[in-house]
C-alpha cells in the first residue's frame, strides 16, 4: 500500500502508467508501476523551460501494489531487465540518460538557428553575422559527432566503465557548446525574441532547463570518467581514452 508524493514524473500528463520508487521497510528501494487512474497528478510544473513535458507531481493515497509491479532500483540503474532480452535491454540510465537528454538540447538549438536564419536567409550577412552562423554551427556538429558515439555505445548494451563514464563526459562537454551556441544566436536575435510567444526564446529557455539536469553536470560526469579510467582493472592508454 502506497501512499505520499512524487515529484517531477516526467510525461505523467500523457502517460498511462507512472513509475514511482520506495523504499520498503527493511528492504532495498524498489520502483512500482502505477496506473495513472489510481493516482491524483498535482498541476506545480511551472517552469523556465521543458514546459511541455508536463512533468508534475503525484499523490498516492493507500493504493495497493502487485508485487509483480515492482521491482528492485539496483536493477534498474544496473542496467538488468528480468523480462526483456537482448543487450540493448540492459543498458543503464548512467549510460544513457545523458545522451539523450543532451540531445533533445541539441535539436532546440539547431531549431534556433534555423528560426534565426530565416529572418536573414535572402541578404548577405555582415561579418558578424557570417561568423556567429558558422561557429555556431560548428559547435552544433562537434556536439552531434559526441552524442551519437555516445549513443551507439548505448545501444551495443555492453559498456565498459570506461565507455560509460566517456558518455557522461561527452554529452556534458556537447551541453557546453549547446548552450555556447544557442546564447550567442539568442543575443543577436534581437528584442523581437524575447516576448513570451517567441519561438526563440522558447528554444533557448528549454535549453537552460534542459542544460541543468543532473545527469548532464560536469562536475559529476568529469570526475566520474577520471576515477573510472584510473581505477579500471582494463589496460587503457589515457592518451587514447
Amino acid at each position: 500500500m502506497l501512499s505520499g508524493n512524487w515529484h517531477y514524473l516526467s510525461g505523467i500528463t500523457y502517460a498511462d502508467w507512472a513509475l514511482v520508487c520506495f523504499a520498503p521497510n527493511g528492504e532495498g528501494a524498489r520502483y512500482a508501476a502505477i496506473p495513472v487512474s489510481e493516482l491524483h497528478i498535482v498541476d506545480d510544473w511551472s517552469t523556465l523551460g521543458m514546459r511541455g513535458t508536463g512533468s508534475h507531481s503525484v499523490q498516492l493515497n493507500e493504493v495497493f501494489v502487485p508485487e509483480h509491479r515492482t521491482f528492485l532500483k539496483q536493477d534498474l540503474w544496473g542496467g538488468k531487465a528480468r523480462a526483456a532480452a537482448g543487450p540493448s535491454y540492459q543498458v543503464s540510465p548512467v549510460d544513457s540518460d545523458p545522451p539523450l537528454f543532451a540531445g533533445v538540447a541539441l535539436g532546440a538549438a539547431r531549431a534556433a538557428i534555423d528560426l534565426w536564419t530565416s529572418r536573414w536567409r535572402d541578404f548577405r550577412p555582415d561579418s558578424e553575422m557570417g561568423i556567429a552562423y558558422a561557429r555556431s554551427l560548428a559547435e552544433l556538429d562537434a556536439a552531434s559527432l559526441l552524442l551519437e558515439r555516445a549513443c551507439r555505445a548505448s545501444d551495443t548494451g555492453l559498456l565498459s566503465v570506461i565507455d560509460t563514464g566517456r558518455n557522461g563526459r561527452d554529452s556534458s562537454l556537447a551541453i557546453e557548446y549547446i548552450l555556447t551556441a544557442i546564447g550567442r544566436i539568442f543575443r543577436l536575435s534581437g528584442s523581437q525574441a524575447h516576448f513570451d510567444q517567441s519561438p526563440a526564446l522558447r528554444h533557448w529557455r528549454d535549453v537552460q532547463t534542459l542544460a541543468s539536469h543532473v545527469a548532464l553536470r560536469q562536475d559529476l560526469n568529469f570526475s566520474q570518467y577520471t576515477k573510472g579510467l584510473w581505477q579500471s582493472q582494463e589496460s587503457v592508454d589515457p592518451r587514447a581514452a
